[in-house]
């Protein structure tokens, strides 16, 4: 019998995230304003949710790629952004 243990992460966005294939991944995106800003995730230029939090789910190489939190209110718009490299734990 083979147990596999599934490892959940959930990391704020920005900056470089490094992890092998088969992390259960979260992003969030802690903001602030008045009014409460509207929050979009991107990935490259693709729209791909909104909201505090982005699940990704199983990561897989096909995931790397750069995922964007943008707040957006009347005063203006925020963004940060995390380089996502997903390596196989398999490869060498």
């Amino acid at each position: 019998m083979k147990v596999e243990l599934l490892v959940r992460l959930s990391e704020v966005v920005g900056g470089n995230i490094l992890c092998r294939d088969g992390i259960d991944l979260e992003l969030t995106c802690p903001v602030q304003g008045l009014p409460t800003p509207q929050i979009t995730w991107l990935r490259g230029d693709k729209k791909i949710g909104s909201g505090g939090r982005l699940r990704l789910g199983i990561l897989r190489e096909e995931s790397s790629g750069n995922y964007s939190c943008v707040a957006t209110n009347i005063a203006g718009e925020a963004r940060k952004t995390t380089k996502l490299t997903v390596k196989c734990k398999l490869c060498r």
